[in-house]
């Protein structure tokens, strides 16, 4: 159990989860996993774990002051600069397309974690508009596992079944992101942040999250074609989402319902292999 701990609070557990995510996409619009660049898989799971390592735990990147950031006695400074010079390495492998939808992507998640110092340029603060959040992550990890790999399998970006795959895999992020603000329900309405659980209440948000959800099942199952495995998969993911509640366990959420994105991947290659 120390060892599931540790790779979850190190962020290991959801940068696995991305590459996972990303290489769902791959096999979803019929790519061929050897053909995935090498450089692909470290990229993707440094980028996951830089904005991982950015956005959480009790001194992330928006409440540190800049000048501790990047004091090279800092512990977290040195990991996020080791992070960013070892993402930086990658772009010698990349085209000036890949370069910038990574940067546009990356671009969102600096956005979103400015430290406080900087917060002076209020039009750039995307953290004081209220409910963006979900939509960011859902953005992110959407555009990671559809648009990307029709890039890599086909040489463009945007497409029918990149569309089709973008918006099932926006569904499904959302609907898992959802019982993280039910998670935080107390501490944000005692800090006045505004999220969906504090607007509508946490059994709304469990039924709009099962939506969405449902949404995600349809449209993985024009691509996977065996309903079996996507009911399956789906109730396991809606059991998660109806026991959610304030109070539950760092664990439930960061190792349970994030390993959902790895359970998808499973799905995905048992489906394709014995089906």
């Amino acid at each position: 159990m120390k060892f599931v701990r540790k790779i979850v609070e190190t962020h290991i557990w959801i940068a696995l989860a991305g590459l996972s995510f990303f290489i769902s996409g791959f096999v979803l619009l019929d790519g061929d996993i050897a053909n995935i660049p090498l450089y692909y898989y470290s990229l993707i799971f440094l980028a996951t774990l830089f904005a991982y390592r950015l956005s959480t735990g009790p001194s992330s990147l928006a409440s540190l002051p800049y000048p501790a950031l990047f004091r090279f006695r800092s512990g977290e400074g040195k990991e996020i600069i080791a992070l960013i010079i070892l993402l930086a390495l990658h772009v010698f492998f990349l085209n000036l397309q890949e370069v910038f939808f990574f940067g546009v992507l990356g671009l969102l998640t600096v956005l979103y974690n400015l430290p406080e110092r900087l917060r002076q340029y209020r039009q750039l603060n995307l953290r004081s508009i209220p409910y963006l959040k979900i939509f960011i992550i859902s953005f992110i990890w959407a555009s990671i596992s559809s648009f990307l790999p029709a890039y890599l399998i086909h040489g463009v970006f945007f497409e029918n079944r990149s569309f089709l795959l973008f918006s099932g895999h926006f569904a499904f992020i959302f609907s898992i992101t959802l019982p993280f603000d039910i998670r935080d329900y107390h501490r944000d309405n005692k800090s006045d942040l505004r999220t969906i659980p504090g607007q509508i209440g946490l059994t709304a948000t469990k039924i709009i999250s099962a939506i969405f959800l449902a949404t995600s099942m349809a449209v993985l199952f024009t691509f996977l074609h065996n309903l079996i495995f996507v009911i399956g998969f789906a109730l396991i993911v809606l059991l998660l989402i109806f026991y959610s509640k304030p109070g539950r366990s760092k664990m439930y959420y960061t190792f349970w319902i994030d390993g959902t994105i790895i359970l998808y991947f499973g799905v995905i290659l048992l489906s394709n292999k014995w089906f």
